[in-house]
C-alpha cells in the first residue's frame, strides 16, 4: 500500500499529532508563511525517515554492517526502516505534544493535567510504548536511546508512574499511538509478529542505534524536508522530498567494510591500486586477520612507512 493510502487510513487523533516546528534561530521557517502556521506532522517526519532509512540501506551502508546487523539481509532492512520510522513514537504522548501550546490547542487528543511536565523524554517513552508492544528489550532499547543515552532501568521502572504524562492509561492516546505503531509497520514492509519475536546482540543494537541517528539528523534538515503550512492537506510526498534531499546531500560512494583476509598483496591491489604493500602493512593485514576477538590496534612506525 502506497504512503498516501496508509496516511487516509490513519485517525484524525493520529494526524493531528506534531513532530516538529520553526524554532527560535529561524530553521523550518519559510520567507512566505508566519512561522505560526508551520509545523511537520508526526506521521509525515516519519515517513520522510523511513524513506531516507530506505536509500541508506540500498546505496550507503555497506555489506558487511548489514550481515553484522541480522543473517537475512531482507528482515535486516525491513528492522532498519521500522526503527527510523518509529523512533518518533514517543511524540505521541502528552508530554510532548503540550511542549508547542498552539498546536495541542489544535489537536484531537485531551491533555491532561501533569505534576512534572518535562519528566519523560520522548525517546524513553518511545522504548516504554515498544515494550507496551511486547518487543524485546534489545531491539525497544534503540527507540530509548536515539539521543545518545539509552535509559537506565531506573527510568525503565519510574515511567510508568507518570501516567499522564504518557497516555498510558488513556484510551485515545494508546489509540493513536497503536495507530501509529501499525502505521510504520506498514512504511517498513515488516509485521508486528516477526519484530516482536527479534532479539539484537550488543553490536547490533549500536549499529542500528547509529543508524537512526544518522537517519534523523538527515530527516530533520529543515532545508532539505521543510516544513508545511497547518492547512495544507496534501504535501508533496516523502519518497520525492528524501529523493531530492539525497540527490542534494551527495554522500560519498558505499565503501565495503569486508576483508578477504587470504592475500595482503590482491587486497591492496583491489582495494588501493597498490602492487605490493609495504612490511608495516603486511604486518597490520596479518595481524588483523590473526585477530579472534574486537580489539584496538596501535601502530606505530616511522613517517613514510605507509
Amino acid at each position: 500500500m502506497k504512503t498516501d493510502e496508509l496516511v487516509k487510513n490513519l485517525p484524525a487523533q493520529a494526524k493531528a499529532l506534531w513532530a516538529k516546528t520553526p524554532n527560535k534561530w529561524g530553521f523550518g521557517r519559510s520567507a512566505d508563511t508566519d512561522d505560526a502556521d508551520l509545523w511537520l506532522p508526526l506521521y509525515m517526519h516519519m515517513a520522510d525517515c523511513a524513506e531516507v532509512a530506505k536509500r541508506l540501506w540500498e546505496t550507503w551502508i555497506p555489506d558487511g554492517v548489514k550481515e553484522s546487523i541480522h543473517g537475512d539481509e531482507g528482515f535486516a532492512r525491513r528492522l532498519f526502516v521500522f526503527l527510523a520510522a518509529a523512533h518518533d513514537l514517543g511524540k505521541a504522548t502528552p508530554e510532548f505534544q503540550w511542549k508547542s501550546k498552539s498546536l495541542a490547542a489544535c489537536g484531537r487528543l485531551f491533555i491532561p493535567h501533569m505534576s512534572n511536565p518535562n519528566k519523560i523524554r520522548h525517546g524513553l517513552a518511545g522504548h516504554r510504548i515498544l515494550t507496551r508492544h511486547a518487543f524485546d528489550e534489545s531491539v525497544a532499547v534503540v527507540l530509548g536511546g536515539h539521543h545518545g543515552k539509552p535509559p537506565s532501568c531506573r527510568d525503565l521502572l519510574e515511567i510508568d508512574s507518570y501516567a499522564a504524562n504518557t497516555g498510558f492509561e488513556s484510551t485515545e492516546w494508546l489509540d493513536a499511538q497503536d495507530a501509529l505503531f501499525e502505521y510504520v509497520c506498514a512504511l517498513s514492509g515488516a509485521s508486528a509478529e516477526e519484530l516482536r519475536q527479534t532479539v539484537l546482540a550488543p553490536h547490533a543494537q549500536a549499529l542500528l542505534t547509529g543508524l537512526v541517528i544518522m537517519t534523523d539528523w538527515i530527516a530533520s534538515d529543515e532545508s532539505r524536508f521543510a516544513y508545511i503550512p497547518l492547512l495544507q492537506f496534501r504535501p508533496q510526498a516523502s519518497v520525492q522530498r528524501a529523493a531530492s534531499a539525497w540527490d542534494d546531500l551527495r554522500l560519498s560512494a558505499r565503501r565495503e567494510t569486508r576483508m578477504p583476509l587470504r592475500d595482503a598483496d590482491a587486497y591492496f591491489r583491489a582495494r588501493f591500486g597498490v602492487e605490493s604493500p609495504r612490511p608495516i602493512q603486511t604486518a597490520v593485514f596479518r595481524a588483523l586477520s590473526e585477530a579472534k576477538n574486537p580489539g584496538i590496534v596501535v601502530i606505530e612506525a616511522p613517517m613514510g612507512e605507509g
